[in-house]
């Protein structure tokens, strides 16, 4: 042991609880149960754990397990039944028609040039080159065709991109599409649809030294320090669109930066071989009725407040190329949480926690001045174009007298308003009554960086207490006898 220390101190290795690991086909295999990371993520070790953990999650994971083969989409891409023709074919599926399909999340990246449009529709459900095709979606078929699953749903190639129509019908469906899904399959490290997803991985640093066994050959095992809470910089986790897709998939695939890691209800972050990384959650998992059609709905009040601020507060982390799409692209996930939790989806948030979730505020790391947009009223976040953070009031010292809002006309994304007004019986007092000295203490988050509002009188409304008994406020400016508007 002493040997092996002095060893790692040479190359540098941290004095850490070090995790040891050998090759399979090693001499000292036999003795050292720690594998390496497996970086060959399309390689045949790793198609096989892939199928197995798809084969033993819906034998034995009652959360996740679906109730036979679920209705395909509008459209699929028929793969199939031979995995070496070079060419597919456009499926319109029949009403109520089943079978076994995977998903694709990924990142398209460039302009969009070889997408299904309405001259296209035709000649498509006839044939489709494969090789036409940009790479990360020939790779994408040819994973599904190695997973044995016929059917395969990409938005690209199945939503007719120049039909505004099919465009807001499909989307708003998406979220039962990566819900009844047997797998989606996420290209987490492509930038772009053009670069495929299935390279080698690079071996993360890791120190190789001579291992005598006990019963003779010589050998080599490695060590590497342990990564806690490892968080990969992976171009899928920073779009906006993925989030929903995600965390409404029931079974997860994830071609990762540094190995393929597996992902359903009932586990996270499985890995081929157990390795020395502990992958941090980014997000709390939805609950399990969604998934399981015998459940009954209902919900934990507590779960759904403290669960939608963390969706949330990932959300607004993310990229949208267009900010219009703020609401549309998490539509999904709310049309499966509005039945489940039984409960009235309003600009981005819930009737019975719109209190709860009144303490936003926008994030200490948003540096950069920007406009409010005009997607929703100044005291939903989706009037922000930015990160929020969520002080959650536990204990509300409001009542919500009536909630009224504006539709738009849009169908396809619940709640979706671009104005609303939000009647409270609160405590509320400006800066005329309380003096400077009587806020020197508080902390202070307005809304903008932009636009100077001294001018005119804040005012202070008291929402309640946070987890620390701390009170919680809304600062306001006077729009109108008895009317205000949130600035911070």
């Amino acid at each position: 042991m002493h040997l092996l220390l002095e060893v790692c101190n040479e190359y540098s290795i941290t004095k850490r609880v070090r995790h040891v690991n050998v090759l399979p086909d090693d001499p000292a295999a036999k003795f050292v149960i720690g594998r390496p990371i497996v970086s060959d993520v399309a390689g045949e070790f790793a198609t096989k754990q892939a199928k197995n953990w798809i084969e033993q999650c819906l034998a034995k994971h009652k959360v996740c397990r679906s109730q036979g083969k679920s209705m395909l989409p509008t459209r699929v891409m028929d793969l199939g039944l031979r995995s070496d023709t070079s060419s597919i074919k456009l499926h319109i599926s029949k009403e109520k028609e089943s079978a076994d399909y995977s998903a694709l999340s990924y990142c398209w990246g460039e302009s969009r040039t070889y997408v299904l449009i309405t001259r296209t529709l035709g000649a498509w459900t006839h044939e489709i080159t494969v090789e036409k095709l940009p790479k990360t979606l020939q790779v994408a078929i040819e994973v599904t065709r190695e997973l044995s699953i016929r059917y395969l749903w990409v938005d690209a190639l199945c939503i007719i991109q120049d039909s505004a129509v099919d465009k807001e019908a499909e989307i708003g469906r998406m979220g039962t599409v990566y819900k009844n899904a047997k797998v989606t399959i996420a290209a987490a490290t492509a930038r772009g649809v053009s670069e495929g997803f299935l390279s080698v991985r690079k071996p993360l640093t890791s120190c190789t030294i001579p291992f005598l066994t006990p019963d003779g050959p010589r050998g080599s095992i490695s060590l590497a320090a342990p990564i806690l809470a490892y968080k990969p910089q992976q171009p899928l986790d920073s779009r906006g669109w993925t989030l929903q897709e995600f965390l409404l998939s029931p079974r997860v695939l994830m071609y990762g930066a540094s190995e393929l890691t597996w992902h359903c209800q009932s586990e996270n972050f499985q890995t081929i071989e157990k390795n020395h990384i502990i992958y941090h959650e980014r997000v709390k998992r939805l609950p399990h009725q969604i998934f399981n059609h015998g459940n009954s709905r209902g919900r934990n009040r507590n779960k759904q407040v403290e669960l939608w601020a963390s969706i949330v507060e990932e959300y607004t982390t993310r990229y949208l190329t267009d900010p219009g799409d703020k609401l549309p692209a998490i539509a999904g996930l709310a049309n499966e949480l509005m039945e489940i939790w039984e409960d009235r989806y309003i600009c981005g948030m819930w009737q019975s926690c719109l209190i709860n979730h009144l303490g936003w505020s926008r994030s200490y790391r948003v540096k950069n001045s920007f406009e409010r947009s005009d997607r929703g009223p100044s005291w939903s976040w989706i009037s922000m174009n930015c990160q929020v953070l969520f002080e959650v009031v536990k204990y509300p010292d409001v009542e919500v007298r009536d909630c009224i809002i504006e539709p738009t006309g849009s169908t396809f994304v619940p709640g979706h308003k671009t104005a609303g007004r939000l009647v409270l019986h609160a405590k509320i007092l400006s800066t005329r009554d309380l003096g400077e000295k009587s806020t020197r203490l508080w902390h202070i988050h307005p809304d903008l960086d932009t636009g100077n509002t001294a001018r005119d009188p804040i005012y202070y409304l008291l929402l309640g207490s946070a987890r620390m008994k701390h009170p919680v406020g809304l600062l306001l400016t006077m729009v109108g006898s008895k009317q205000f508007r949130r600035v911070g």
